[in-house]
This record gives structure tokens, sequence and C-alpha cells, in this order.
């Protein structure tokens, strides 16, 4: 027994914060890499420093596809796993209990040790939010998570975690430089969690909310269990905007605008569409298209494209690889042909990869019959038999063709439609919604730089009201 505990604690003490300290440096690593490799001109700095890490990890000189594999972080469970079995303490147990960073294990006064369990991850969560609704106050108030001051954080806190809309001039920011505590984004932190688990990664220009909302909706019909992060509130109680689960899958709205989305090698990848946008990230549409592209790389399993836009994605990746893509659509592999009744939602006449048949979708517009035909793709990539009209009381999102008061005359609706694509898709599904009605239209702009690049785009768009 005394053996037994020797081990034990060497192991704690030594082994375990050495394989978290070389994923800290792994991780630094990485996000310089990407920092570097997504610039169009790199200094003789950065230069220098791309050889000294094909040196460090082992890659010949200019071979980038083999340094991101290799700058990649440990699994922790694995590693875990191995240094109990070669220190004599532990094996398949470990790698079940031993996650350090999200898992059994957390940081205490003492070093490292089992946490106990207890609800959701045994983390304390306080927020801030300068414009908080009363919605999200319900959700955070009925999670547990406690809403600290603007002018203050916890002394307690160990990470701080801020959205891209955020930045460091910000009061709380500027205080948790001062304390000296990890400060990551919101796409950061996703990361750090998503890489444990098999990732479905959602990501496009419009519509990943709802059709990540689509495919957990499908999930929870079919009872399976699986973690879910979105990007908005849905119109369903039973579907909070995030759920934590202990199994292997993770669905997540992945957002490109911040470059975060060089973090993430998913196991499953659904591109919903594709247009330039976030101007201030990519100054040209090429910066776009290669940061998907080395997504798609990145893809484990498979990769979901709509078909629409065949000739444009099908540059994005080797024909030569080994990469699974398929393609969602009228004339897709995964193939669907939508009926729109304004009166009751639609219908998709599935075909292709799927069973022959016809599904029921309570959504409005082509583009939710596209939405709902990709989340579809995506269950059925994951090997699922979902049954019948598995969307047919699909409740949809908050500020998605959402009805705010509507009488014999009038109808109200809220939309958070930011792109001209996006207006020009919810003005003709309104027309043909409302065809005896007169359209207007109230506009407020989302992000300078996006207004500034499309203007006259928006102006075109907003002409049909």
């Amino acid at each position: 027994m005394k053996i037994l505990r020797k081990e034990k604690s060497f192991f704690i003490q030594i082994v375990l914060p050495l394989i978290i300290k070389e994923n800290n440096n792994i991780r630094i690593d990485r996000n310089n890499l990407f920092k570097i490799i997504n610039k169009s001109n790199n200094t003789n700095l950065e230069k220098q420093w791309l050889e000294k890490k094909y040196k460090q990890y082992g890659v010949v000189s200019g071979d980038l596809s083999s340094l991101k594999i290799r700058m990649d972080e440990i699994p922790v469970s694995l590693a875990i796993a191995q240094a109990a079995k070669e220190t004599g303490w532990g094996t398949s147990r470990f790698a079940q209990e031993g996650n350090a960073l999200f898992g059994q294990w957390t940081w205490s006064g003492e070093g490292l040790k089992p946490k106990e369990a207890k609800a959701g991850e045994g983390h304390k969560v306080t927020g801030c939010d300068d414009h908080l609704s009363e919605t999200m106050r319900r959700i955070l108030d009925a999670a547990g998570i406690g809403l600290s001051s603007s002018n203050d954080i916890p002394s307690e806190t160990d990470i701080v975690v801020h959205s891209s809309a955020i930045n460091s001039s910000h009061n709380l920011m500027q205080i948790a430089l001062q304390m000296g505590v990890e400060i990551l984004s919101r796409g950061e932190m996703l990361a750090n969690q998503a890489q444990y688990k098999q990732l479905i990664a959602v990501v496009g220009s419009h519509g990943k909310t709802t059709t990540t909302t689509m495919i957990a909706h499908v999930l929870k019909k079919c009872k399976i269990d699986a973690a879910y992060i979105g990007g908005g509130l849905s119109n369903d109680p039973l579907i909070p905007p995030a759920w934590n689960s202990s199994a292997e899958w993770l669905v997540a709205e992945i957002d490109e605008s911040d470059g975060s989305i060089e973090l993430f090698s998913p196991e499953i990848t659904l591109l919903t569409n594709l247009d330039w946008d976030h101007t201030e990230q990519y100054p040209n549409k090429y910066d776009l298209d290669n940061a998907f592209s080395r997504l798609f790389t990145r893809t484990r399993k498979c990769v979901l494209l709509p078909s629409e836009q065949v000739h444009e994605l099908s540059k994005l990746y080797s024909h030569e690889s080994s990469l699974d893509i398929s393609y969602f659509g009228e004339e897709g592999d995964y193939s669907g042909k939508a009926h729109i009744d304004h009166e009751t939602g639609g219908e998709l006449a599935l075909g292709g990869l799927f069973t022959q048949r016809k599904e029921r979708i309570n959504a409005h517009g082509f583009f939710n019959m596209r939405n709902a035909l990709a989340a579809l793709a995506v269950c059925h990539c994951m090997g699922i038999d979902y049954p019948l009209n598995a969307l047919s009381d699909f409740k949809g999102i908050k500020r998605r063709q959402t009805i705010l008061y509507e009488d014999n005359q009038i109808s109200v609706i809220a939309d958070y439609a930011h792109h001209p694509t996006e207006i020009s898709a919810l003005l003709k599904c309104s027309r043909e919604w409302f065809s005896d009605r007169q359209l207007i239209v109230v506009f407020q702009p989302h992000r300078y730089s996006r207004t500034a690049q499309f203007r006259k785009e928006f102006a075109r768009v907003l002409e049909k009201a």
C-alpha cells in the first residue's frame, strides 16, 4: 500500500502537471502558427519562428500540413492512461476518469485532485453582460450562474472567457489583465472543450444557429446523448442554448468571424453556405475560402457542402485526398426537393443517400428547407435512424422570422438577417408568406465593417421593400 500511495503521489504531483504544461505550450504554438500562416506576408522573425518549430516538432522545413498535425494537443486522457501505466498506478480507470482539464480532475490549493461529483463540470461560473436580456437572465439563474458587477471580477477566478465583441479596452478585460488570470475568447474556450469530443461543426455564412438547433432537436427526439452549444435561443423551452453531456458527441455552431475556426478539428463538418463576410478578419474572399479549406482538411470523418455552390466549393479541397465529401441539395448526394406551404411549413422529398421518403418540416422559406436538409444529412452521417417527420414539431429560433404581433391587417416580424444575402432571402419569403400585404422594412445595420463593405448590396436588396 505504501508503494501504491508513493506511485500515486508521484503521478499526481509530477506527471499530470507536466502533461498540462506541455499542452499549454502546444496550444500557444498552434495559435501562433495559424496567426502566421493566415498572413499574406511574414516578417523575418516570423519566418525564423517557423523554421525553429519545424525542427522542434521533427517536421521537414516547409511541410505545413505535417506541422499542423504534429502541433496538436496531447489527448490528455490517453496521456494520463499511458503515464499512469508507466508509473505503476492505474490503467483503464484513469483513461476514463483522468481528463485533467474538463473531466474528473480539478486544481485546488493542494494541487491536482479528483473533484466532487456535482452537477455540470464542477466549476463555479459567474458572468457579466452590459445589456443582459430578461430571457438570458432567467436561463442563467436556472443554471445557477451568478452575475457579477461590471466593475469587478471575483478574486478566486481562474479563467476569464469573453465574447469576440469585447476588446481589451473593456473595464473587466483590464482587471483580468491586472489579475494575471488566463483570458480566452469564446471560440478558444469552445475549442478547448471540443478537443476531447467528436465534434460536429456547423459552419457557414448563414443558417448556422437554426441548423445547429435542428440537429439538437432530432438528437433529443431520438434520445441520443450528446453535448450541444448553439448560437441563439430556441423557441422550444426543452432545448436550452447549450447542454452538457459526458457522451462522445458535441454539436456546436462554430463562428469564423474572429479566426478561432482555425482551432477546431471536427469529426463532421457541415458548411451551410459560403458568402464573403467579416471583412475585418478576411480582407478578401480568398482569405475566407482558405480558412474553410483548411477546416475541411482537418476534418476527420466527412464534410457536407451545399450543392448550389458545388463549382465554387470544389476548388477548396483536393480531389485526390481521402477526404469524404458529400453534397446536400436538390441535386446533391443527399437530395431533397422542397415544397413550401406557407400555412403549415413545408415538405422535403428525400432521395440519394437518404431513404426515399417525404419529411414534414415546421419552418418557413426555402432557406429553412435547406437548413433542415443539412441537419438531416448530419444525422445520417452520424448513423442515426431518426423517425419520420422528426422536424415536424420544430419550434424555430428567436429572432428568426419571429412574429411579434399579428392581426387581420398587420404582422410584425423580427429577424436577425444582417447580410445582403440573408435579407434578400427573408424578403422573398415574406412576400410569399404575406402576398396580399405591403412590405415595410426597418433595417438595423450590424458591424461597421460589413455595412461599409456591402453598402451597395444592402441598398439594392432593401429597394425590394
